[in-house]
C-alpha cells in the first residue's frame, strides 16, 4: 500500500495506547513515539485531520482497539474495516520466536472476529483476505481488493526498494523480513511444512501455545467462510 505512492499510511497507531495504557506487560523491540499523539482518541482526531486532505491508510491490530473503538462512532464509521488473516501455526510461532512472552489475547484472531461482526451488524460490508492467497498471486488479489476500495490498479506497487518506513523504526525489531524484501513471493508446499514444523518446535519450548492455536482457530475459520 505504501509502494502505491497515493496513500497517507501509518503503521500500528494505536500501539502506544495499548501497551502502555491498557496491556499488562510490555513488549520487545517497542519504542513508544515522542512526535505525536499516543492516545487512543488523540490518535483517532489526528488520523481524521489527515484524512481531510489525503486518503489514509493504516494497518493496526483489532486486539489494540475492540471494544473501545465501538464507542468512537465518529471515527469507527468514517474506517474502511478490512481484516487480513494468516494461518495461525505460522502467526504465532511467527510471533513467538520474537517475543516468547505472547499470550493468549496477542493472538488477536478473536478481537478480529468482534471487529468484524461489529462492522457486519451496522450494516457495513468488510473484507476478508487471505494473506496465502495475496502470495499465490499479488497482482489478480491486490487488484479485487484496490477495486472494492474505489483504488486504481498500480502495477508500480509490487515491488519496492530495500528502505525501511520512517513509522517502522520504533519496531524496527518485528520486521527484519520484510525490511530485507523487495516484493511478495509465491509460497510453495515446502513453505507450509516449514511453518508446521516451526510451530511445533515452538510448542515443544512453551506448551500453551498448543491452547492458543485451540482457541483462536473457530474464529480464524469464520473469519475466514466470510470471507
Amino acid at each position: 500500500m505504501r509502494a502505491r505512492g497515493d496513500l497517507l499510511c501509518y503503521h500500528e497507531p494505536f500501539i502506544d495506547d495499548y501497551y502502555l495504557n491498557r496491556s499488562s506487560r510490555v513488549i520487545p523491540h517497542h519504542q513508544p513515539r515522542t512526535d505525536g499523539p499516543v492516545l487512543f482518541n488523540d490518535v483517532c482526531d489526528y488520523l481524521m485531520e489527515q484524512a481531510q486532505s489525503q486518503p489514509v491508510f493504516l494497518k493496526d491490530m483489532s486486539y489494540y482497539v475492540v471494544p473501545h473503538m465501538f464507542d468512537r462512532k465518529d471515527f469507527f464509521n468514517a474506517v474502511s474495516h478490512h481484516f487480513l488473516i494468516r494461518r495461525p501455526q505460522a502467526s504465532i510461532a511467527s510471533y513467538y520466536l520474537l517475543d516468547a512472552e505472547i499470550n493468549c489475547h496477542e493472538i488477536g484472531y478473536e478481537s478480529q472476529w468482534q471487529h468484524y461482526c461489529h462492522c457486519v451488524n451496522l450494516n457495513q460490508t468488510p473484507v476478508v483476505i487471505e494473506a496465502e492467497q495475496v502470495q499465490q498471486n499479488p497482482p489478480q488479489q491486490m487488484a479485487e481488493w484496490w477495486r472494492q476500495l474505489g483504488l486504481e490498479f498500480k502495477p508500480n506497487a509490487f515491488v519496492w526498494e530495500d528502505q525501511t518506513p520512517q513509522d517502522w523504526q520504533r519496531v524496527a525489531g518485528w520486521h527484519h523480513s520484510v525490511m530485507n524484501s523487495t516484493g511478495i513471493h509465491a509460497r510453495a508446499q515446502s513453505d507450509i511444512d516449514a511453518e508446521n514444523s516451526r510451530f511445533e518446535h515452538c510448542v515443544n519450548q512453551r506448551a500453551e501455545l498448543r491452547e492458543y492455536l485451540n482457541y483462536h482457530r473457530p474464529f480464524y475459520q469464520q473469519l475466514g467462510t466470510a470471507g
